[in-house]
């Protein structure tokens, strides 16, 4: 519905009309069209006797207001997609840094085991040193789950 026609309908309804945002084309002096965006009130004019002479219309042009809302909104859907996405990747990264942290523990656990019940055999190979890279591997492995940790710490404040 064009313009003059909701000013028809407000002189011949006898009703105000009320409009949020209604875009508009504005013809410019050399015949270009702009694009203007407006709040607008529309009301019947009314004589002494009751009777509607004329339409009064009040506008304002809010056409930054809602380029920079539109453009504010979109930002915003944008940095909401890119924090999932940086949460659903740092979720991956964790997930699959425990996996094989977990298999490396157990394994050290058992060798761990092994070498406790095979110290009284005296055929088992340079246990000092074994048992030097055992409580290595375990180092590493505690600092890798602390990084882990530290990950999932970040990305839990961070989504709150």
């Amino acid at each position: 519905q064009g313009f003059l026609e909701l000013l028809d309908d407000v002189f011949r309804e006898k009703r105000t009309y009320v409009g949020k945002s209604v875009v508009a084309r504005h013809r410019m002096k050399d015949d270009s069209k702009k694009l203007v965006i407006f709040d607008l009130i529309s009301h019947p004019w009314r004589n002494s006797s009751g009777q509607v002479e004329g339409i009064i219309t009040f506008a304002n042009d809010v056409t930054e207001q809602t380029m920079a809302r539109r453009k504010f909104e979109k930002l915003a859907k944008e940095l909401e997609s890119a924090l999932k996405a940086r949460d659903d990747l740092m979720a991956s990264v964790t997930q699959d840094l425990k996996t094989p942290l977990s298999c490396l523990s157990l394994l050290n656990q058992m060798e761990r085991y092994l070498m406790e019940k095979s110290q009284e055999k005296p055929h088992f190979p340079d246990v000092d040193n074994f048992s030097r890279l055992l409580e290595k591997s375990e180092s590493e492995i505690e600092r890798m789950s602390g990084m882990v940790q530290s990950l999932l710490d970040s990305g839990q404040h961070k989504s709150a």
